[in-house]
């Protein structure tokens, strides 16, 4: 009889397991060294001894994400980088069975039914759903129902400190199964590596313990010391780093970051759109149907909080608290409002319906065209990336191995890691200590004006100021400055030298 449970509860271990593989397989995924990694790896490889980094300006900047640097650092020095897309993969499964045992705990469903509801979330968060929702339809239906506000969000297609906010949504499952020391310590794992997620860790926190029967007052502010002294290090790295230092410089840095460069996650006029409308329907319309009354009541105060904060920054437009990014507990809400109204839905679906051999026949169809779409979608996406105009060149350059800055078109993002050499300025890898931002943006300036006509004056100032003699230009640009030299062509840009 126990090795016919043994044999059971195996074989339903095994299903979980090619599900969960099914949905690391679907979801959007970018090649390493690319998209925002660019920046969230820098300081670590750099730190490392990857190429040239190391004799980058930026390198002399404060770390912004210093645990995350290590981790980026030590797993560099000591083991293969497919461990990065190892830790990526880990943190997929981390999301997909947290809202698996969520929906277990809220609805009580049984196997038959956490099959499906597994089909409906490989589904919705697969990149052929993205894709052909955006080509069909004109909207990306899949970024709706899986990100937050504000262009934010969990997985995303890279491994980076903000995937660390599914930790937020297993402290959630952890409450629930009445595991508040654990849910609190997972809530520390994600405000340590992202600081961004210390005030949301925070709202998570105070908003289960509130309504928690087993903990009164005291036991609230037990437990909400113990989160901030988990948090403490990481609170004054930032607070000593990033808020005091250089407070002359502050207001006007900040200004550059949320509406120069970042506004499309600080600047509330910039990206509430019609998308975080629906979100904010979907979120609203879920509260209706959750079951239990703890769950209901925490999670609404937490959107309350959310929500209220929000409104202050609107109404006070303070960049500082714009960079805390009150709105970003939506990349938690909007995942789980969506798994709410699925789960209700397949609750109460007749039985004769989910176990109609059609039914089941079909939900395997949609399962497999969906892997294999979203996986043929991933390679040509690769594929489109390795071809890109820069890449001829960036390789050129990464095989030469020379220890000097290059003077680049502010778009090639993506230059630094691709080539390990040090780099003048691109226009997305920026600092966040107040007087790195100015500097970093006074860089950005000028080489906007220089590659928006070949100004050799501008050239000039930037070499002898910075100390630059090498430089890449389109090959379709008409570029004739004294005492620069063309060394070669790759494609569709040249490398030129000073002599």
């Amino acid at each position: 009889m126990q090795i016919r449970i043994y044999k059971k509860k195996l074989y339903l271990y095994l299903i979980l397991a090619i599900l969960a593989f099914l949905f690391c397989l679907s979801i959007p995924s970018a090649p390493l060294y690319s998209y925002n990694q660019n920046t969230y790896f820098f300081h670590g490889l750099s730190n490392a001894g990857f190429g040239y980094l190391s004799t980058d300006w930026l390198a002399t900047t404060k770390d912004s994400f210093p645990v995350f640097s290590k981790i980026i650092q030590y797993t560099y020095l000591f083991f293969p980088e497919i461990s990065f897309n190892v830790y990526f993969i880990l943190i997929k499964i981390l999301f997909f069975l947290s809202l698996i045992l969520l929906s277990r705990k809220l609805f009580n469903l049984d196997k038959v039914r956490i099959y499906y509801l597994s089909v409906i979330l490989i589904f919705i968060n697969s990149l052929a759903f993205q894709y052909y929702s955006l080509e069909k339809l004109g909207i990306n239906l899949g970024d709706i129902l899986t990100n937050g506000f504000a262009n934010q969000y969990l997985l995303g297609e890279t491994f980076q400190p903000s995937v660390f906010g599914v930790f937020l949504l297993l402290a959630i499952v952890l409450y629930l199964f009445k595991k508040s020391k654990l849910a609190i310590c997972s809530c520390a794992i994600a405000a340590n590596i992202h600081s961004s997620y210390l005030l949301h860790g925070l709202i998570v926190v105070l908003s289960f313990q509130l309504f928690d029967k087993g903990f009164g007052l005291r036991g609230l502010a037990i437990n909400t010391c113990y989160y901030l002294v988990l948090c403490l290090p990481s609170s004054l790295y930032i607070i000593s780093n990033f808020v005091l230092d250089q407070a002359s410089y502050s207001v006007v840095a900040q200004d550059i970051l949320v509406h120069r460069i970042i506004p499309f996650h600080a600047d509330i006029n910039y990206f509430f759109s019609f998308s975080e409308q629906i979100q904010l329907v979907i979120i609203a319309s879920s509260m209706f149907l959750i079951p239990s009354r703890y769950f209901s009541l925490s999670i609404s105060f937490a959107i309350l909080v959310v929500t209220l904060l929000t409104i202050a920054q609107y109404l006070g437009s303070a960049s500082f608290f714009a960079l805390m990014f009150p709105w970003r507990l939506t990349v938690v809400f909007v995942p789980l409002a969506v798994l709410i109204i699925s789960s209700f839905i397949i609750k109460n679906i007749n039985n004769r319906i989910l176990y109609s051999k059609i039914t089941i026949i079909f939900s395997l169809f949609v399962l497999c065209e969906t892997s294999f779409l979203s996986n043929e979608l991933k390679i040509n996406r690769i594929d489109f990336l390795n071809n890109q105009a820069a890449m001829p060149i960036s390789k050129k350059i990464l095989n030469e191995k020379k220890n000097v800055t290059y003077l680049i078109p502010p778009s090639f993002v993506e230059f630094r890691l691709d080539t390990g050499a040090s780099t003048f300025v691109d226009n997305k890898n920026h600092p966040y200590e107040a007087s790195s931002v100015l500097e970093w943006f006074g860089r950005l300036e000028l080489a906007n004006k220089f590659y928006q006509n070949l100004n050799c004056n501008i050239l000039e100032e930037i070499s002898e100021k910075y100390s630059i003699r090498h430089a890449i230009v389109s090959i379709k640009d008409s570029f004739n400055c004294k005492f620069w030299n063309n060394i070669y062509c790759v494609s569709s840009y040249c490398l030129f030298a000073k002599s």
